[in-house]
């Protein structure tokens, strides 16, 4: 159960970072291969992945509370 505690604190920190991208700081470009990257797209990727993250967490956290 700690170690579920402590993925569920990274997934909190994945999704607090991915908001902060969109809505802190919207107009920092960064480069990519030689492109430029605009900071509100990896704030989304970003969210999106922490966000798929927490619930495959929650999916794991159900089904060892099932068998316990």
């Amino acid at each position: 159960m700690n170690m579920i505690k402590v993925l569920l604190g990274a997934d909190i920190f994945l999704i607090l970072s991915g908001l902060a991208w969109l809505l802190l700081i919207p107009s920092f470009n960064l480069s990519a291969f030689n492109r430029p990257l605009p900071s509100t797209f990896l704030g989304m990727l970003v969210l999106l992945f922490g966000i798929y993250k927490g619930l495959q967490l929650r999916r794991t956290f159900l089904r060892i509370k099932s068998q316990s």
